[in-house]
């Protein structure tokens, strides 16, 4: 049995999905090693105890995680810190790459977002 959110959650990622794959139409595919790079980046916040979930698009250059608040300005302390954490593993990805921050009772934009480098 599914708690309440859940289906919010499983809407948004499948949303996700469906954004970075109509987003990918017509452009190259991410280099392997780039790939390698940045599936690196949710495991430097995935067991901190307020993120649910992690996701990373290589396609929109950004990092995807929700966390279990509704509160902007911790939404954007916490992208703060997870950018501070992840910084180390960007020096070999390429262009602008961005944290959103998105919470579960909350699926119709992400509370904040910030630059990752």
């Amino acid at each position: 049995m599914q708690g309440p959110g859940m289906k919010d959650t499983a809407l948004f990622f499948a949303a996700l999905a469906l954004a970075a794959t109509l987003a990918g139409c017509g452009k190259t595919e991410t280099p392997p090693a780039e790939t390698a790079n940045t599936t690196k980046l949710c495991d430097a916040v995935k067991n901190l105890p307020s993120v649910m979930k992690c996701s990373v698009s290589n396609l929109d250059s950004a990092v995807a995680i929700i966390v279990d608040t509704q509160d902007d300005e911790a939404a954007r302390k916490m992208c703060l810190d997870f950018a501070g954490r992840m910084r180390p593993l960007v020096t070999g990805l390429s262009g602008q790459w961005d944290i959103q921050i998105f919470s579960p009772y909350r699926d119709d934009r992400p509370l904040n977002y910030c630059a990752l480098y």
